[in-house]
Order: C-alpha cells, then sequence, then structure tokens
C-alpha cells in the first residue's frame, strides 16, 4: 500500500522555510509551529504505516531545518549564546578534573580510554558542524557507542549507567564542545519528539543533558575532594599536577580531529550548495511535469461516469 502525500503537506513544507526567515517569529514560536506541523504529518498515517511515517518524518525534518538553520540556531545576542559563553569558560576552568576523579570504570593510561575517550570527543565536536536535529543527534550516539564499546572491552562485563555518565562527562570536559548549550536546544526544540521520548538515541541525549547539569554545578563534594584544594585548583594553582600521564597523547589525537572536522566542514559545505542548486532544478522540473499534466488532461479530459443503479 503505497500513501500519497496530500498537496496540503507539500504546500506546508515549501512555505515553512520561507515563514520562519522573518525576524519578528521567535525561535521558540517557530519551535511551536515546526512540532504542530510534525503533528499534523503523523494524523495522515494509520498506526499500521509507522514505518513509512517515521521515513518521511525524518525526510521532512532535514529538509526544513536545513533550510531555516541560519534564523534559529545561536542567534546573535540570544540567551542560548550567552549561555554557550557561561559553559565553554565553565568547562574551560575544569580542565583539571582527571579519570580519576570521576571514577571512570576506564583503565587510565589503557588503549580502551585513549580510543574511546578520543572517539567521542570528535564526535560531541562533530554535533556542531551538522544542521539537522536529527544529524546532530546521531553525533550524540555516536560519543556514547564509542563509550559503551570501550567500557566493556575493559571491564569485559556490560556498561551500567553509572559507568556511560561518568565516561561522558569525562569526554565532555575534554571536547569543550563548540555552542554545546544551543546544540543541546536546538535538539530539543526541533527534533521528531518520538526520538527524543524513546529508544537508544532519546537515552543518550539524555545522558549528555545529565552530564552537562553535572558540570554546571561540578563542586568539590563531586570529586571527594576538600574545598580549599577544589578552589586552588579552580584557581589554576595546581594544574600540571592533576593532568593524568596519557593526558597528552588525548590532545594531540583531539587536535587532528579537530583538524579532520574542519576538513569535513568544508565538505559539507559544498555538499550543501550543490544540493540547493539540486534542489532548484527538482522544483523546476516539477513545474514543467504539473504544466504537461494539466496540458494532457485538458486534451483528453475524462468523464466520469455514475455506477448502473443495479451496481449499487
Amino acid at each position: 500500500m503505497h500513501f500519497r502525500v496530500s498537496p496540503i503537506t507539500m504546500s506546508i513544507v515549501s512555505s515553512l522555510p520561507q515563514a520562519f526567515t522573518k525576524p519578528t517569529i521567535s525561535v521558540d514560536k517557530k519551535a511551536e509551529e515546526v512540532q504542530s506541523f510534525y503533528q499534523q504529518i503523523t494524523l495522515y498515517y494509520p498506526d499500521h504505516m509507522s514505518e513509512e511515517r517515521d521515513r518521511l518524518l525524518d525526510n521532512i525534518e532535514k529538509l526544513v531545518m536545513t533550510r531555516i538553520y541560519k534564523s534559529v540556531f545561536c542567534l546573535h545576542s540570544s540567551q542560548d549564546e550567552q549561555k554557550d559563553l557561561f559553559l565553554h569558560k565553565r568547562i574551560k576552568s575544569l580542565s583539571w578534573v582527571t579519570p580519576r576523579m570521576l571514577q571512570l570504570p576506564l583503565a587510565e593510561g589503557s588503549q580502551e580510554e585513549k580510543n574511546g575517550i578520543s572517539c567521542s570527543v570528535t564526535a560531541l565536536i562533530e554535533m556542531d558542524s551538522k544542521r539537522a536535529p536529527q544529524d546532530k543527534l546521531s553525533c550524540v550516539s555516536k560519543a556514547c557507542n564509542y563509550l559503551y564499546k570501550s567500557i566493556q572491552s575493559c571491564k569485559m562485563e556490560p556498561a551500567t549507567a553509572d559507568d556511560l555518565l561518568s565516561c561522558l562527562i569525562y569526554s565532555t570536559l575534554k571536547a569543550n564542545p563548540p555552542r554545546l548549550w544551543s546544540n543541546l536546544e536546538y535538539i530539543t526544540r526541533f527534533c521528531n519528539p518520538k526520538r527524543l521520548m524513546a529508544g537508544e538515541c532519546g537515552y543518550y541525549f539524555t545522558n549528555l543533558c545529565c552530564a552537562v547539569s553535572f558540570i554546571e554545578t561540578l563542586e568539590a563534594s563531586s570529586l571527594g575532594l576538600k574545598q580549599d584544594e577544589f578552589k586552588r585548583l579552580m584557581q589554576g594553582s595546581e594544574v600540571t599536577t592533576c593532568v593524568s600521564g596519557n593526558g597528552l597523547s588525548i590532545l594531540q589525537q583531539i587536535q587532528k580531529n579537530k583538524e579532520l572536522l574542519v576538513e569535513l566542514q568544508h565538505r559539507q559545505d559544498t555538499l550543501f550548495q550543490k544540493a540547493k542548486c539540486l534542489g532548484k532544478e527538482l522544483e523546476a522540473w516539477t513545474r514543467s511535469v504539473q504544466v504537461e499534466i494539466q496540458e494532457i488532461v485538458s486534451r483528453f479530459p475524462l468523464d466520469a461516469k455514475a455506477p448502473p443503479e443495479s451496481c449499487v
């Protein structure tokens, strides 16, 4: 059974980007409109067509949010931008936190720790280069999966929720992801709610939000430190004594990953420009097909006859 997308649906999809570029509409209002639109789409599908519905929602989310990204993400002088600056400074001030302080389940200096943390850091940094909420969420999932695999490899048993959270906190501290708060808010506002309320992606995203909350409120008792010791570390007086032995190699790997991400960002921008050109060509082709169909219908009209009474 094939589902036919209604002209109303396609009309709304095409009109959303133009409407959302208006500066008079607040980001929260735009988020409400997008979520309302997602809900409208689900009403067109019966329950037994949930797979088709989810695929359509994914495509619509990527289409709409890619087009309106610049008008809704981390706007200048917004509260999100201010929170980004606060988090960046906060994480930077906690650069002295070690795996042992967070009781990471990974053996300090082990290959599992190096690989798991560095790959997780790369995925968290990569999140900012994505435009669609589902793609940003995918980066969060990748970061957590890297940690899960490393934990299981080191412990030789399934990772617990506490294991994942402690490792994710450490990865976030090492990554200091650009515009972290804006990315979290963007996902919350514009992602298909089904992804956030259930499943693996939702679970991992919740863990990242918990990790950020922990970092915001972290104090001496959180790390098992005395208050005066915590204060000295925050002031940077004992940074060198608290860096783990493998810290340099991890940071070197992170720097390489950052350079790779810059290259990937350039390639993504190029592909985005090509996609825009292709979109214009598809729109022109669609219009030409519609004109051709209208001409055929006008030349060869179909007369719909009522069925005989005996067949009613």
